[in-house]
């Protein structure tokens, strides 16, 4: 036997207009069509072949039927009775309003098809948030860093004028003092070893002076 129901007990007969079951060729008459519930057709055979099912439902409009490809096998003698069972998903797209009342008075289940869109939406806004605000706080860093840039440059501007404005200073006293050394300088015959080495020291920061400028 083969038979065609809703599953979980649920009445098809609502939506299905008549069911077709395409025998082999060589049962009299290879076509049954049972209009009424059950939907189902007993024969014998000694072979098993490949079954061909039709359901047509009651719609004005597309689709109007679908078919299934079953493989019939029969039981052996001797053998334990063989039952299988096989669940097809039927999925309607936008049917017509008459025809999606008889869908779900037989337990269709109504699927809205904008809601998996709307997540991905929002998290799609919530990103760009996310992005605008990190890009408002990398402009603030830059400023930060641009601020501190100049500040610091300003500072060694400032810096080095003061040392320009220091050794100046320095050197006009070290050649005022070198003038009045000069006035009170004794003969050469009496320089001592004291003078050589004041002379040596004053030259080195001379030099150092001018190495800074």
């Amino acid at each position: 036997m083969v038979f065609v129901k809703g599953a979980e007990g649920t009445d098809i007969a609502h939506f299905v207009e008549k069911v077709v079951f395409w025998l082999h060729e060589s049962y009299d008459p290879p076509k049954c069509v049972v209009k009424q519930p059950p939907y189902e057709v007993q024969q014998t055979g000694y072979a098993g072949f490949k079954l061909l099912i039709d359901i047509h439902f009651k719609n004005k409009s597309e689709p109007k039927s679908v078919r299934f490809h079953y493989n019939m096998f029969l039981h052996t003698e001797n053998m334990p009775p063989v039952n299988h069972t096989r669940v097809e998903m039927l999925t309607f797209t936008n049917p017509a309003e008459d025809f999606r009342s008889k869908l779900l008075c037989a337990g269709g289940v109504l699927k809205n098809q904008d809601s998996p869109d709307a997540p991905v939406k929002e998290k799609k806004s919530s990103k760009e948030s996310r992005h605008s605000e990190g890009s408002h706080k990398s402009s603030h860093k830059s400023k930060d860093k641009t601020s501190i840039k100049n500040t610091e440059k300003h500072k060694d501007k400032h810096a080095k004028r003061d040392e320009k404005r220091r050794n100046s200073v320095e050197e006009n006293v070290y050649v005022r003092k070198k003038r009045e050394e000069f006035k009170a300088k004794p003969s050469p015959s009496s320089v001592t070893s004291a003078d050589k080495k004041s002379k040596d020291k004053v030259n080195k920061i001379k030099i150092k002076i001018e190495k800074s400028a």
